[in-house]
């Protein structure tokens, strides 16, 4: 026990020694003029301010910084019962606000009275009374030695294994012979190697651990406001889940491949029954998988599998229906996530491809025929029929298989806005499409043919069905435009 008293006076001594040699201001002539000072003090004789020069060194840089200035006896005992302040509050409450409040009111003072070097800010200055081993320890203060979820974890099997830290172990005392298990939690580092292979892995910072069939030794040890513990032996299996674990050598994630249907497929028949993928780890290792599906037309999950391929169950599929799922592989150690889509068959008719296409304008009204593509993804004969509107005709026909269908029109005027319809069933499912386009001049225009026909329209309707009268500036006469 007095062995580790020390070692905690040690570490107290340590933090004390940083702080009085981060900034050491030194002069030997300040102090011989304070205690002249003093001496004349005491005999009651009057006296005129003296002055030296006060030397500050800084240590814990790159480089050591030296400012040297030239003070009042006053101002330089001044930075002396400052430092001392501070000394004294770490002493008591190193981790305290008022040590924070001082450390940063010391600063201030050096740089008011110009011992600090121009070359650094003070922020600077103040990291170095605030070492990162300095929070560590005072965030361990704040820890307690009982662990927190973690989701990392290091696993080996006939290995040497050890550890210490700020925790137990359980049982509390281990003397070196055989036991069954053997556990530990808290804060430290745990070190397992496999002692064929050598691979292994460092588990850091809180932790839980477990061996199975250990034999080493291994002790625990309360100091106050410490528990702490430390092992090695040997163990059939080491395992501990904790904040950070790497693992020698570096783990390689697993892989997912060979997916079936393949990401992005489209046309997938209803009649499929399963997915299918394939698992892989290049380390061997053992791996563990689950799927889902969205919408839910089935799931699997493994657990502890070797390489291979492996099938989800899947039923309930609709016709032209977007899927998607989730592929999750883990081998205790990384995670690969591969996320896939399919697309369906459709059960009805599909009609594809019209001819004019839907919405065109300025289609030639001298156009002989409207085409349409069928297509029945389970190769059932189809019925159809097209119809127009306004009417300039209709096709109906029967026993139809995949291909391309025309329908023979005529009628058409300039302008106008035509509306087809085609109906298809194959004699289970129907599907209806409506297209429509809109008419302009004809593929081969002869002007005076058409103003012909303009003047004789409007002539024995005296309406204009064709256009506007702005649509044909060069083709109509001015008598003609009278008669509008």
């Amino acid at each position: 026990m007095t062995q580790n008293l020390g070692k905690k006076t040690f570490v107290l001594g340590i933090i004390l020694l940083f702080i009085a040699g981060v900034f050491v201001p030194c002069s030997q002539s300040v102090q011989k003029q304070m205690q002249e000072n003093s001496l004349m003090n005491n005999e009651q004789t009057s006296q005129s301010t003296e002055y030296g020069t006060v030397t500050c060194y800084c240590f814990g840089k790159t480089r050591n910084d030296k400012q040297e200035i030239i003070l009042s006896t006053d101002e330089a005992t001044l930075i002396f019962e400052k430092l001392d302040e501070l000394k004294s509050e770490i002493t008591q409450a190193p981790y305290s606000e008022n040590v924070n409040f001082l450390k940063t009111a010391f600063v201030e003072l050096l740089d008011e009275k110009g011992l600090l070097p121009n070359s650094d800010s003070k922020e600077a200055y103040r990291s170095l009374l605030n070492p990162k081993w300095v929070q560590r320890l005072q965030n361990r203060e704040k820890q307690s030695i009982f662990p927190q979820p973690f989701v990392n974890r290091g696993t080996t099997m006939l290995c040497s294994v050890g550890g210490q830290g700020r925790g137990l172990l359980i049982p509390l005392f281990l003397l070196p012979r055989p036991r069954i298990s053997m556990l530990w939690f808290g804060d430290g580092v745990t070190l397992a190697a496999n002692l064929l292979t050598s691979r292994g892995y460092v588990a850091g910072g809180a932790q839980a651990g477990f061996t199975l069939g250990f034999m080493g030794i291994g002790i625990s040890y309360a100091l106050p406001g410490y528990t702490l513990y430390g092992f090695i032996g040997y163990a059939l299996l080491a395992t501990t889940t904790a904040e950070y674990v790497e693992y020698y050598p570096p783990n390689r994630a697993p892989e997912i491949s060979d997916i079936q249907p393949g990401d992005g497929q489209q046309n997938v028949p209803l009649t499929l029954s399963e997915l299918q993928f394939r698992i892989q780890d290049a380390d061997g290792d053992l791996m563990s998988y689950s799927v889902t599906t969205e919408p839910d037309i089935g799931s699997a999950s493994g657990n502890l599998k070797p390489f291979g391929v492996y099938k989800v169950p899947v039923s309930g599929l609709m016709d032209l229906t977007g899927y998607t799922w989730y592929i999750q592989v883990t081998d205790g150690k990384e995670t690969t996530e591969k996320i896939c889509k399919f697309t369906t068959e459709a059960i009805a008719p599909i009609v594809s491809n019209p001819l004019p296409a839907d919405g065109e304008r300025d289609v030639p009204m001298d156009l002989s025929m409207l085409q349409f593509t069928l297509k029945d993804y389970q190769g059932d004969t189809m019925e159809y029929t097209v119809e127009t509107s306004p009417n300039i005709g209709s096709r109906h026909e029967t026993g139809v298989h995949d291909g391309t269908y025309t329908v023979p029109i005529s009628g058409m005027t300039y302008g106008a806005t035509y509306r087809w319809f085609v109906n298809v069933t194959d004699g289970a499912h129907w599907t209806r499409k409506v297209f429509t386009f809109e008419t302009g001049y004809p593929s081969q225009f002869d002007p005076f043919d058409y103003g012909w026909s303009y003047r004789k329209q409007i002539t024995i309707n005296h309406t204009q069905v064709l256009g506007t009268l702005e649509d044909f500036p060069v083709l109509i006469s001015r008598s003609d435009a009278d008669l509008s």
